[in-house]
């Protein structure tokens, strides 16, 4: 059971340090975030794709954004 607790709690210090490393991205997010509500401001599309778990993650994407433009 020692073991199992030992790699709990390696899994939730990595994940820890990727969401913290994520602070680092705040200028680039900030970037894109513009840069796709200009896309849609000017009348544009906003093309997502991927390829297996990715294509997962861009439909993902895709429904976030029609959720979040038709309720907010």
């Amino acid at each position: 059971m020692q073991n199992k607790s030992k790699i709990l709690n390696n899994a939730v210090t990595a994940a820890t340090k990727t969401f913290e490393s994520l602070l680092d991205l705040d200028a680039e997010v900030a970037r894109a975030a513009d840069l796709i509500g200009e896309c849609f401001r000017t009348g544009n599309k906003l093309l997502m794709c991927g390829n297996g778990g990715s294509a997962a993650d861009a439909s993902h994407f895709a429904t976030e954004l029609v959720v979040r433009f038709t309720k907010d």
